[in-house]
């Protein structure tokens, strides 16, 4: 049997998509984080670390995604939260017991009809990861 958590944010971001000729442009999203429970207790789901994830997010949409598709934002996303040694982050350090490893990130990107064409519907970009139940977080 697996297990997993499904945790939802909501973020907004901007990307310059010079693939696709795409100006700078702005969505609103919701990333959903997929954690793999390792055991019995898995993802810490508490204020503490929502907040954390959160902040996280914040931080990596402050400034806008240069060079970027959507799949790419999606790419960065699942990384940036893939390589976090959660064992060394007060907030989920408490949690000592939990052990979860990260395994999928999907970005829901809301579209709106705009001069760039973009459909008005949200669009799920989704990366799951090749290898689960790393060692680090256990």
């Amino acid at each position: 049997m697996t297990e997993k958590i499904r945790t939802t944010f909501s973020l907004f971001f901007t990307n310059v998509n010079s693939q696709m000729n795409l100006g700078g442009h702005s969505h609103f999203a919701h990333l959903t984080l997929t954690w793999l429970t390792i055991g019995y207790q898995g993802f810490p789901a508490f204020e503490d670390t929502y907040r954390y994830i959160q902040n996280q997010i914040k931080g990596a949409t402050e400034k806008p995604f240069r060079d970027c598709t959507n799949e790419e934002v999606c790419r960065r996303l699942f990384h940036l939260f893939k390589e976090i040694d959660y064992r060394t982050v007060p907030e989920f350090s408490k949690w000592d017991m939990c052990k979860f490893e990260l395994v999928a990130a999907e970005l829901a990107v809301r579209g709106v009809p705009d001069r760039l064409g973009h459909a008005d519907s949200f669009t799920y970009y989704t990366v799951e990861a090749d290898n689960v139940y790393n060692q680090k977080n256990l």
